[in-house]
């Protein structure tokens, strides 16, 4: 029989006043019910949160707060459908109450009776009828706040206080992995900012150009590309910093119309370095400014064995490069000027003292 119909039968034999008993104590038994699945869901949810304190502590665990999160918000819904599950019949209630209050089955059997067709039995009728008035009158007079009080089961109770009073000292004391997760999320936020001024860059590069170039939006495309890689990148943000630079470079000369000029300055001047401590002609063909700092130093240790001849031809030809190097380059030419200097002196004197 399902519950609606047993409340209509006890409304109709018992009374209103009897049906409105029997569902108070219903809502009491599934009180007390509820209350111990939520001991038993909250200790779980207090020890699961509990090892995800501890799992952070032994590594750098960012998600620790949403993992805590979610692992209290499956114990609420665990709760939840536990409690509902566990909702009482009317039947229910009036067995336990029988049990609880003393009243020796009167409330079972009541629901038994008034179940049943009436009997055809005289006598059975009239006991029947005397059963369910006594029922009532039980209940009537019951006190309904001593049954099913509100208990803990011990257990439960117990591991929710000590996985309580750990997640409180593991909360508590400091976690020596947040230093490395601060100094990740100062390096997210410092990408995005590189990322963010990459944009920037590309928003330049295209508002510069004047004429469509296929190179130049190519360039464009991959720096925006690498930007939201670095937003996205993990351990390989100095590899995306890297290819960064290097697009950027490419681009500065695309949108520069002095770039190729300055690239060919440096290495004429470059050749003409290297051309003058070495005194071939065909001496870093390529203009490459490390062979030509390597020519240099080279030339340091040839002075020694150089006539004065020598030494006054290759000053003079340093202090040609560093005419040439004057207008673009003058701290370059400052430096040349002074090597030619020092090797035309060591040049008309012959002293090791004057080299450079």
């Amino acid at each position: 029989m399902s519950d609606r119909l047993v409340a209509a039968t006890i409304a109709d034999r018992l009374g209103l006043d009897a049906l409105r008993r029997l569902r108070s104590l219903r809502r009491r038994l599934w009180l007390r019910r509820s209350l111990r699945v939520a001991a038993v869901a909250s200790a779980a949810a207090i020890g699961g949160m509990a090892l995800v304190q501890l799992a952070a502590r032994i590594v750098a665990l960012e998600l620790a707060p949403w993992l805590m999160a979610a692992v209290a918000a499956i114990s609420l819904v665990a709760w939840a459908v536990a409690t509902w599950r566990l909702r009482p019949s009317l039947t229910d209630a009036a067995r336990g109450a029988d049990a609880e209050l003393g009243l020796r089955e009167r409330l079972g059997t009541a629901l038994e009776l008034i179940a049943d067709p009436d009997p055809e039995d005289p006598l059975a009728a009239e006991l029947a009828t005397r059963q369910l008035a006594d029922a009532r009158t039980r209940l009537a007079s019951a006190d309904l706040r001593a049954a099913f009080r509100p208990r803990l089961a011990r257990r439960p109770s117990a591991a929710g206080g000590i996985g309580l009073a750990l997640l409180v000292v593991l909360v508590a004391w400091p976690n020596p992995q947040d230093a490395l997760l601060r100094d990740r999320q100062a390096a997210r936020d410092a990408s995005r900012e590189v990322a963010q001024r990459i944009e920037e860059v590309a928003r330049e590069a295209e508002q510069q150009g004047a004429t469509p170039d296929p190179r130049r939006d190519a360039l464009v495309e991959q720096l925006r590309r690498l930007a939201r890689q670095l937003r996205e990148a993990g351990d390989d943000r100095q590899d995306v910093l890297a290819r960064i630079g290097a697009v950027q470079e490419q681009l500065a000369r695309l949108t520069d119309p002095q770039a190729a000029v300055k690239d060919a300055g440096l290495t004429q001047l470059a050749q003409q370095i290297s051309k003058a401590a070495s005194g071939k002609q065909d001496a870093n063909p390529e203009g490459d400014l490390d062979q030509a700092v390597k020519d240099l130093e080279a030339l340091k240790d040839q002075v020694r064995k150089m006539s004065s001849a020598q030494a006054a031809a290759r000053a003079d030809a340093l202090q040609r490069a560093a005419q040439g190097a004057a207008g673009t380059q003058p701290e370059v030419a400052q430096r040349l000027a002074e090597a030619a200097d020092a090797l035309d002196k060591a040049a008309r004197t012959g002293s090791p003292q004057d080299q450079l």
